[in-house]
């Protein structure tokens, strides 16, 4: 009888939490926090921001070193150059090189996020999701400066 009211009540508060899934923030959703009627931004877009850009620092070398592991594989001699190549380009410029964005050391967060600020105020298309929007403001505002090898 125990169990069975056990099990009872867990089905019970289990059924009763909602179910949240991974929802996408939209341009819209951001600019509420990134330009209110102060121009101030608040602490939600900021870390929005910050955890885009460490995300994509975190990531891109991971992604760089499984094409390198790849490329590995029963390589010729281009491909090895290409490999080489890579792994110059990565050291040269940084970690978000292959994001097509490169930010230089030191830029103040809040300079990156009155940029994100700024195109939030001429979005078109508020459904856009916010990670499409800040990623182009990246690729934009601090492209990547490549010479012609």
């Amino acid at each position: 009888m125990k169990i069975r009211l056990t099990t009872i009540v867990a089905t019970g508060l289990l059924a009763s939490q909602p179910v949240f899934g991974l929802n996408t923030m939209t341009a819209g959703e951001l600019a509420e926090d990134c330009t209110g009627p102060s121009e101030a931004v608040t602490p939600t877009c900021v870390a929005f921001v910050r955890g885009f850009i460490d995300g994509a620092l975190a990531t891109d070398p991971r992604v760089a070193m499984n094409v390198e592991r790849e490329l590995n594989r029963d390589e010729s001699f281009a491909e090895r150059a290409y490999r080489t190549r890579l792994g110059q380009r990565m050291d040269r410029y940084g970690p978000s090189f292959f994001a097509d964005f490169c930010i230089p050391t030191p830029v103040p967060l809040q300079d990156i996020v009155n940029q994100v600020a700024a195109e939030l105020r001429q979005v078109a298309d508020r459904n856009e999701p916010a990670r499409e929007l800040v990623y182009r403001t990246l690729r934009r505002g601090y492209p990547c400066e490549v010479p012609d090898d």
